[in-house]
Parts: C-alpha cells; sequence; structure tokens
C-alpha cells in the first residue's frame, strides 16, 4: 500500500509540474520574446558591443541565458530559463541550442545599417533632476509613434551627472554615447534622462511621415499636454554640432585638433560628409529679432538657394539652416543683412 501511494504522489508531483510550465502567463511570455528579439534585432545589435563581444565568443554565435539576464530590462519581466527558452520557440529571428541553455540569431546582420535613415529625435519631455526618476514609458512612446508606423525601437536619451554637480545634460553630436544603457556596471556615472529620445520607425518613409507631424505629450488626463519638437536624426546631428563651443575649450575639440594638426575644421567636415552632407550646406544664424517665424528665415534665406531645414524655436535668438546644395551657405553668410 505504501509503495502504490509512493508512486501515485510522485505522479501527482510530476502533474503539478507539467501544469505550473505549461500554464505561463501568455502576456509574459509575449513580452519577454518581445525584449529579446529586441537584443539581438538589427536596431540595437550593431550598437551593443557587449552583446556583439558575446556572440564572437561562441563559434556558432550562441548567447547563454544566463548571459542575457545580466540586462537588467529581461531580469525584471523574469529570472526563470526555462521560460526565457520557451518564449522564443516560435520566433523567428531567434534559436534555441539543443540543450536549450543559449540562443542566437537565424540570419546574420545585414552588411549596412540602415538605422539613421529610420530614427527621429524627439525632444521636450521633462528632463530628469537630480533625485527624480520620473521619465516617459517605452510602452508609452511606443503607442505616440504607432500611428505613423512599426515602431522598432525607442531609446531614451540619458547623460552622466557628477555626484555633488549641477546636473548637465551633455550629449554627444551621434547621441549614441548618451543613449539608455541597460547594463549597470559597478562603480558607473550616475545617469539622468535628459528629456529626449530616439525612436525608430520601420522605414526611412514613416520616419519622414512623423517629422512633419505636431505631436503632444502628457504623463496623465490631469497634466497639461506638452508639445514635442521631432527632427530627422541627420537633422538633430547638424543641431548639435551647429550648438557645439568653437573657443578651443572643449576637450574633444582639442584632442581633435591635436591629432589633425589643425584646428579640427577638418575633422568636422569630414563628419559631415560621412552623415550624407557635404560641406557648406549648414548656416548658423544668431542675433534674430522679436516676432520672427521660422517661415520668415525661410523665405529671406531661399533669395540665395533651396532651404532643407530650419531648426528654430519661435522666440529664439539663433536658428540652424540646411541648405539643398553644397556651399551655399558660405555665399550666403556675408550677404544676408541683420
Amino acid at each position: 500500500v505504501v509503495s502504490v501511494f509512493s508512486q501515485l504522489n510522485q505522479s501527482v508531483c510530476i502533474d503539478c509540474t507539467m501544469s505550473a510550465t505549461n500554464s505561463a502567463d501568455p502576456a509574459l511570455l509575449a513580452k519577454v520574446q518581445k525584449q529579446i528579439e529586441y537584443y539581438f534585432s538589427d536596431s540595437n545589435l550593431p550598437r551593443d558591443p557587449f552583446l556583439k563581444a558575446e556572440i564572437n565568443k561562441d563559434p556558432n554565435g550562441f548567447v547563454s541565458i544566463q548571459t542575457l539576464l545580466k540586462f537588467n530590462r529581461l531580469a525584471s519581466l523574469t529570472t526563470d530559463t526555462s521560460l526565457i527558452a520557451d518564449s522564443i520557440k516560435n520566433s523567428s529571428l531567434l534559436a534555441l541550442s539543443d540543450d536549450g541553455s543559449s540562443m542566437k540569431r537565424v540570419t546574420p546582420l545585414p552588411a549596412v545599417s540602415l538605422w539613421k535613415s529610420r530614427t527621429v529625435c524627439v525632444s521636450g519631455f521633462p528632463k530628469c533632476v537630480k533625485g527624480d526618476d520620473h521619465e516617459p514609458d517605452i510602452e508609452e512612446i511606443e503607442a505616440l509613434f504607432a500611428p505613423y508606423g512599426k515602431v522598432l525601437s525607442v531609446k531614451r536619451r540619458r547623460a552622466p551627472v557628477q555626484e555633488g554637480a549641477d546636473d548637465e545634460n551633455d550629449k554627444d553630436g551621434d547621441g549614441e554615447n548618451v543613449e539608455e544603457k541597460e547594463k549597470v556596471v559597478e562603480g558607473e556615472k550616475k545617469v539622468l534622462f535628459t528629456g529626449s529620445v530616439f525612436v525608430e520607425m520601420e522605414s526611412a518613409e514613416a520616419a519622414s511621415r512623423v517629422v512633419v507631424e505636431r505631436l503632444e505629450w502628457k504623463k496623465s488626463d490631469e497634466d497639461a499636454a506638452i508639445e514635442l519638437k521631432v527632427m530627422s536624426f541627420k537633422d538633430h546631428v547638424l543641431h548639435e554640432r551647429a550648438a557645439r563651443p568653437t573657443s578651443g575649450n572643449n576637450k574633444k575639440e582639442k584632442e581633435v585638433a591635436e591629432k589633425d594638426g589643425d584646428d579640427g575644421e577638418k575633422s568636422a567636415e569630414e563628419e559631415e560628409e560621412e552623415d550624407g552632407y557635404e560641406v557648406g550646406m549648414l548656416l548658423c544664424v544668431e542675433n534674430i529679432g522679436e516676432g520672427v517665424r521660422r517661415e520668415d528665415i525661410k523665405e529671406k534665406l531661399e533669395e540665395y538657394g533651396a532651404v532643407a531645414y530650419v531648426e528654430f524655436e519661435q522666440g529664439g535668438k539663433s536658428a540652424t539652416v540646411r541648405f539643398g546644395e553644397a556651399d551655399v551657405a558660405e555665399k550666403v553668410a556675408g550677404g544676408v543683412g541683420k
């Protein structure tokens, strides 16, 4: 009798275990799959040196689930390795190892990354101040842009903050050094949200549709709506470069100048060409009077050449203008009245 009972009890325990495995929340499985597929996606992987290094360690490109659990967002969803393995069994992007402990991309990364042409920079969100962890949720941002096409990725921009110093939202020209980082390194500087995000759409066409839209965001129904500023990634880069100090006090400028053996101008031109713009397309306009509109600036400068874009905030004192042809900015500089 004891033997029969023991066998019966064992079978009941096995059934319970199987039931627990099969009853995993479908919504959780979907979230885990989405998060892992993002890590290995064409959008993220080219810019993730940690994950690329892990892939290169294995001759077949497998990365262990335990390694992936070093990413905070995945670990916040689940630490159950079996559940993680189950979540990607139907993935078209990823494949599990035979023992279910690792995974890899099914196809290699494309030779050319198109993320810049698909990406827009969105600013105007409230910045985080020291001790304040308020920032927009990724899901909220995805929902905001969903009407214009599929959102491939959202990266909240953050900047390091020195303890005991004021919050300075330093930004690098290409934005890659201040993107949202999940993997926390011990002793790393505290980083705070800068109030801007990079949103990668499914195509360059979708990104172009977003740029011309007037978008607003609010944290809750009780809060007032905030108008957001949206620009293409390339125009964002030009805007950032135009805002860089040119006094020679900037550490990065000094390093570039020492490297090139000049004042750094050559390096800036080379960077501009690499981003698809020819030298002489960008003009910075200063000392703008009150009441001037973006349309006024564009109309005035179109006397000298086609204007592709004007970056200007109503009431501001300066604007960044991109012309459609090279060398126009240099010709205009001496001919536009104040």
